[in-house]
Protein backbone atom coordinates (compact mmCIF):
# COMPACT_ATOMS: atom_id res chain seq x y z
CA UNK A 1 0.00 0.00 0.00
CA UNK A 2 2.81 2.60 0.66
CA UNK A 3 4.02 1.80 -2.66
CA UNK A 4 1.19 3.00 -4.04
CA UNK A 5 0.91 6.16 -2.51
CA UNK A 6 4.50 6.88 -3.35
CA UNK A 7 4.00 5.81 -7.13
CA UNK A 8 0.39 9.02 -7.05
CA UNK A 9 2.93 11.00 -5.39
CA UNK A 10 5.25 10.76 -8.39
CA UNK A 11 2.50 11.00 -10.73
CA UNK A 12 1.18 14.13 -9.13
CA UNK A 13 3.72 16.25 -10.25
CA UNK A 14 2.70 15.71 -14.12
CA UNK A 15 -1.28 15.11 -12.97
CA UNK A 16 -2.61 18.20 -11.13
CA UNK A 17 -5.62 16.58 -9.64
CA UNK A 18 -3.77 13.65 -7.92
CA UNK A 19 -2.69 16.39 -5.83
CA UNK A 20 -5.70 17.48 -4.01
CA UNK A 21 -6.47 13.41 -2.73
CA UNK A 22 -3.07 11.92 -1.86
CA UNK A 23 -3.66 13.47 1.81
CA UNK A 24 -6.96 12.18 2.61
CA UNK A 25 -6.27 8.62 0.12
CA UNK A 26 -3.39 8.23 3.10
CA UNK A 27 -5.68 8.31 5.64
CA UNK A 28 -8.29 6.63 4.48
CA UNK A 29 -6.23 3.61 3.44
CA UNK A 30 -4.74 3.41 6.67
CA UNK A 31 -8.07 3.04 8.28
CA UNK A 32 -8.97 -0.10 5.27
CA UNK A 33 -5.73 -1.71 6.53
CA UNK A 34 -6.56 -1.31 10.41
CA UNK A 35 -9.95 -3.05 9.37
CA UNK A 36 -8.05 -5.64 7.23
CA UNK A 37 -5.86 -6.27 10.10
CA UNK A 38 -9.13 -6.55 12.55
CA UNK A 39 -9.76 -9.45 10.24
CA UNK A 40 -7.03 -11.81 10.57
CA UNK A 41 -8.13 -12.88 13.51
CA UNK A 42 -11.53 -13.86 12.46
CA UNK A 43 -10.50 -15.56 9.05
CA UNK A 44 -6.95 -16.62 11.04
CA UNK A 45 -4.80 -15.23 8.79
CA UNK A 46 -2.21 -14.62 11.59
CA UNK A 47 0.61 -14.20 8.79
CA UNK A 48 -0.95 -11.14 7.81
CA UNK A 49 -0.98 -9.40 10.40
CA UNK A 50 2.27 -8.07 11.36
CA UNK A 51 2.33 -6.34 7.60
CA UNK A 52 -1.13 -5.08 8.15
CA UNK A 53 -0.46 -3.28 11.35
CA UNK A 54 3.03 -1.77 10.33
CA UNK A 55 1.44 -0.10 6.87
CA UNK A 56 -1.65 0.57 9.09
CA UNK A 57 0.63 2.62 11.21
CA UNK A 58 2.72 4.47 8.75
CA UNK A 59 -0.20 5.41 6.87
CA UNK A 60 -2.64 6.74 9.93
CA UNK A 61 0.32 8.41 11.59
CA UNK A 62 1.40 9.99 7.97
CA UNK A 63 -2.17 10.39 7.23
CA UNK A 64 -2.62 12.66 10.61
CA UNK A 65 0.23 14.59 9.46
CA UNK A 66 -0.48 15.25 5.79
CA UNK A 67 -4.26 16.56 6.11
CA UNK A 68 -3.63 18.73 9.28
CA UNK A 69 -5.61 16.25 11.29
CA UNK A 70 -3.51 16.15 14.06
CA UNK A 71 -4.44 19.69 15.17
CA UNK A 72 -8.21 18.30 15.73
CA UNK A 73 -10.17 15.76 17.78
CA UNK A 74 -9.55 13.36 15.11
CA UNK A 75 -6.08 12.56 16.68
CA UNK A 76 -6.85 11.07 20.00
CA UNK A 77 -9.53 9.15 18.14
CA UNK A 78 -7.44 7.84 15.26
CA UNK A 79 -4.51 6.78 17.68
CA UNK A 80 -6.57 5.63 20.50
CA UNK A 81 -8.87 2.98 17.80
CA UNK A 82 -5.26 1.88 16.63
CA UNK A 83 -3.79 1.26 19.84
CA UNK A 84 -6.85 -0.30 21.34
CA UNK A 85 -7.20 -2.78 17.86
CA UNK A 86 -3.23 -3.67 18.07
CA UNK A 87 -3.33 -4.56 21.95
CA UNK A 88 -6.67 -6.73 21.09
CA UNK A 89 -5.34 -8.32 18.29
CA UNK A 90 -1.87 -8.94 20.28
CA UNK A 91 -3.87 -10.61 23.22
CA UNK A 92 -6.09 -12.70 20.72
CA UNK A 93 -3.38 -14.11 18.82
CA UNK A 94 -1.02 -14.55 21.58
CA UNK A 95 1.77 -12.15 19.94
CA UNK A 96 3.62 -10.37 23.07
CA UNK A 97 5.47 -7.75 20.26
CA UNK A 98 1.57 -6.27 19.39
CA UNK A 99 0.58 -6.18 22.93
CA UNK A 100 3.46 -4.22 23.59
CA UNK A 101 3.40 -2.03 20.84
CA UNK A 102 -0.68 -1.34 21.71
CA UNK A 103 0.65 -0.02 25.03
CA UNK A 104 3.21 2.41 23.40
CA UNK A 105 0.28 3.47 21.31
CA UNK A 106 -1.91 4.34 23.83
CA UNK A 107 0.97 6.32 25.09
CA UNK A 108 1.57 8.00 22.25
CA UNK A 109 -1.72 8.85 22.00
CA UNK A 110 -2.31 10.64 25.61
CA UNK A 111 1.62 11.94 24.79
CA UNK A 112 0.75 13.68 21.96
CA UNK A 113 -2.65 14.53 22.68
CA UNK A 114 -2.22 16.25 25.59
CA UNK A 115 0.95 18.44 24.05
CA UNK A 116 -0.83 18.84 20.71
CA UNK A 117 -4.05 19.55 21.53
CA UNK A 118 -3.04 21.32 25.26
CA UNK A 119 -6.19 23.33 26.95
CA UNK A 120 -8.99 21.73 24.02
CA UNK A 121 -8.06 18.05 25.87
CA UNK A 122 -8.16 19.78 29.68
CA UNK A 123 -12.21 20.87 29.16
CA UNK A 124 -14.08 19.26 31.12
CA UNK A 125 -16.07 17.47 28.80
CA UNK A 126 -13.39 16.49 26.26
CA UNK A 127 -11.23 15.05 29.46
CA UNK A 128 -14.23 13.07 30.82
CA UNK A 129 -15.25 11.64 27.71
CA UNK A 130 -11.02 11.00 27.01
CA UNK A 131 -11.19 9.41 30.49
CA UNK A 132 -14.34 7.04 29.27
CA UNK A 133 -12.84 5.71 26.33
CA UNK A 134 -9.65 5.13 28.45
CA UNK A 135 -11.32 3.13 30.91
CA UNK A 136 -12.87 0.99 28.40
CA UNK A 137 -10.11 0.39 26.33
CA UNK A 138 -8.29 -0.54 29.64
CA UNK A 139 -10.98 -2.38 30.84
CA UNK A 140 -11.48 -4.41 27.71
CA UNK A 141 -7.66 -4.89 27.67
CA UNK A 142 -7.75 -6.45 31.39
CA UNK A 143 -10.96 -8.67 30.54
CA UNK A 144 -9.43 -10.29 27.41
CA UNK A 145 -6.47 -10.81 29.03
CA UNK A 146 -7.67 -12.52 32.17
CA UNK A 147 -9.82 -14.59 29.78
CA UNK A 148 -7.09 -15.99 28.10
CA UNK A 149 -4.62 -15.94 31.48
CA UNK A 150 -3.22 -19.27 30.31
CA UNK A 151 -2.32 -19.02 27.27
CA UNK A 152 -0.69 -15.30 27.91
CA UNK A 153 1.51 -17.31 31.05
CA UNK A 154 2.90 -19.71 28.58
CA UNK A 155 3.51 -16.44 25.96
Amino acid sequence: MPTILLSMVSLSNWIDSLKGIIDELTLILGGILLILCILTVPFKKEEWTMTLVTDSHLLLYSGLLLTGAFTTLYLPIVLISLSTTVWIIGIMQLRRILRILGLFDLIIAILASLMILGAKMLEPTTLLISLIVLAVELGLVAWLSLSNEDEIVKD
